[in-house]
């Protein structure tokens, strides 16, 4: 115990802190983790969806696919494009003027299916994680410096409180000294 301020024990304080928050960390990398594969699982599953045509979402992209190749005025187009779902029209802007169509349509889907295999949303969300987890480093060392400063500013502190009250008492050793005399 220096000052009367117990060091070590502040230390072990916040050494202890910061364990608790790696662990609290690695339980968010391990939930953004199974998100991320729940996620991947959903879009898979959207992406099937969107093409099979046994369910309502195949059957309206593909005729929406087929009506607006047929239609005949930009107003037409923009109409009906607006009336789209996200994955037609993430398909029309992808032809770029060309012409769509349904097979077009299905391998464009298939193609959004294998990059999502491929690049995996697992590999995005850990790099959210991570600049996330470096960010969050950066606050720790920056709180851990700061409780560091507060700690060394109390005992500069304590130590001029003790300087003036040891001064103090010496001038009343004094005066009690020259009082008995």
């Amino acid at each position: 115990m220096t000052a009367g301020i117990n060091w070590d024990g502040t230390f072990k304080s916040g050494i202890t802190h910061a364990a608790s928050w790696g662990s609290a960390v690695r339980q968010e990398i391990s939930k953004v983790k199974n998100n991320a594969k729940e996620t991947r699982k959903e879009l898979a599953a959207m992406i099937s969806e969107s093409v099979d045509l046994e369910t309502d979402a195949g059957k309206k992209n593909k005729n929406d696919i087929l009506v607006y190749a047929k239609a005949k005025t930009p107003e037409q187009t923009i109409e009906l494009y607006d009336k789209m779902s996200k994955s037609a029209q993430d398909y029309i802007d992808s032809c770029k003027g060309g012409e769509a169509t349904w097979e077009g349509f299905v391998e464009y889907q298939k193609k959004m299916g294998s990059q999502l295999k491929v690049t995996g949303v697992e590999s995005k969300l850990a790099a959210v994680g991570l600049n996330i987890f470096k960010a969050a480093a950066g606050m720790l060392v920056a709180a851990i410096a700061q409780f560091a400063i507060q700690k060394l500013i109390e005992g500069f502190d304590y130590l001029v409180h003790t300087e003036e009250k040891l001064a103090q008492k010496s001038k009343d050793a004094r005066e009690q000294y020259k009082s008995t005399n």
